[in-house]
């Protein structure tokens, strides 16, 4: 008899190998039943209705794009989630797949951990959205949602952080930073008036999504040892725009309210820098939202005092001293001050790794 709290997945391709590597990555999680067409998934989904669908986009007979049509254009199945798992990783048919309604885009090969990490994503919004509109989830805060949100935000980290080969939570570390420069504003009286305008703790939430856009980001570049190319590094850039989107078409699925509008803003601003050289829109001084400003500080002082794949770890003074020399041009000049007086909980916090350099 099935576990009617195990998950249904359906996943569609026509090389036999793929279906085995998906079918014993999830087998232990979901109940998945392969096709090696997509008219033998129909031919099933008449009688049962999977929680998520997986699909290969290149196969004979009827592609993925073809079968996406159709699923999209029969009210019974048009919401569930299709996620395109494919060998094309062409930035173009990733536009295609989506502009047709696909929930993801993973490209092979895949690790079983970024697969199910990328599942539980989509099946934690899904159950939101149920949520939602049969009333069961508090739609006016997100007092009533806490868990649901937890989860999912916890998933979207955790995720980020596989991908980008970080052993510690970057989200979560800096995060515990932002919240910190916030605090410091406000003893100081710093952006006084904007600060009280914000809802802080949801600012303080959103954080763990200001990096989503890496999980469109190749592996490949995200774990680079050496420096990256003119044309990797325009790439990576695009980290912020894809980000910003990505949160922007979570809006009419989720009610996260004020954090999801706080998280889009800082996916899109957190690299743009106080002199205008940042990116990607080149804003320069207050153009910068506050939040971006105040995370571009959290964001540079985590990763210098952490190890990334193509340079050791700063010491905590160390990054000060790197982060002061670029006071005026990479950070506003008042932030930046209000940050390094109070830096030195970061430290006490234990934030500086061992044996980092000096």
């Amino acid at each position: 008899m099935q576990d009617k709290e195990r998950k249904l997945v359906f996943f569609v391709d026509d090389n036999l190998t793929s279906l085995v590597i998906v079918r014993d990555a999830l087998n232990d999680q979901y109940d998945v039943i392969t096709f090696d067409s997509p008219e033998r998934m129909f031919k099933t989904i008449e009688k049962a209705l999977p929680d998520i669908i997986l699909m290969d986009v290149e196969m004979p007979g009827m592609s993925g794009y073809g079968a996406i049509k159709i699923l999209k254009s029969n009210p019974r199945t048009a919401r569930i989630p299709v996620i395109f798992v494919t060998g094309n990783n062409s930035w173009e048919n990733e536009a295609i797949g989506f502009s047709q309604g696909a929930a993801d885009y993973i490209t092979k090969p895949f690790s079983p951990q970024t697969l199910r990490k990328r599942i539980e994503m989509h099946l934690l919004l899904e159950t939101q959205r149920v949520q939602l509109e049969s009333g069961g989830a508090d739609k006016t805060s997100m007092g009533g949602n806490n868990r649901f949100y937890h989860a999912l935000l916890n998933s979207i980290a955790d995720l980020i952080e596989f991908r980008s080969l970080q052993a510690v939570s970057h989200a979560e570390r800096a995060g515990r930073c932002f919240k910190l420069i916030i605090e410091a504003m406000q003893k100081r009286e710093i952006c006084k008036d904007e600060l009280e305008a914000m809802d802080l703790e949801a600012a303080v939430q959103s954080v763990c999504l200001h990096d989503i856009g890496k999980l469109w980001i190749d592996g490949s570049i995200l774990k680079k040892p050496g420096k990256l190319s003119p044309q990797e590094f325009d790439i990576m850039q695009g980290h912020t725009v894809i980000g910003g989107a990505i949160i922007k078409s979570m809006l009419p699925k989720m009610e996260g309210g004020k954090m999801l509008a706080y998280a889009e803003v800082l996916a899109t601003s957190h690299h743009e820098k106080w002199d205008g050289s940042g990116y990607p829109s080149a804003l320069k001084g207050g153009d910068i939202p506050l939040l971006g400003r105040i995370m571009a500080i959290a964001d540079v002082y985590d990763a210098l005092v952490c190890e990334r794949p193509y340079r050791q770890a700063y010491s905590h003074n160390k990054a000060l001293e790197i982060m002061a020399d670029a006071k005026g041009s990479h950070f506003e000049p008042v932030l930046l001050e209000a940050f390094l007086e109070v830096s030195g909980e970061l430290e006490k916090a234990g934030f500086e790794k061992p044996g980092a350099a000096t």
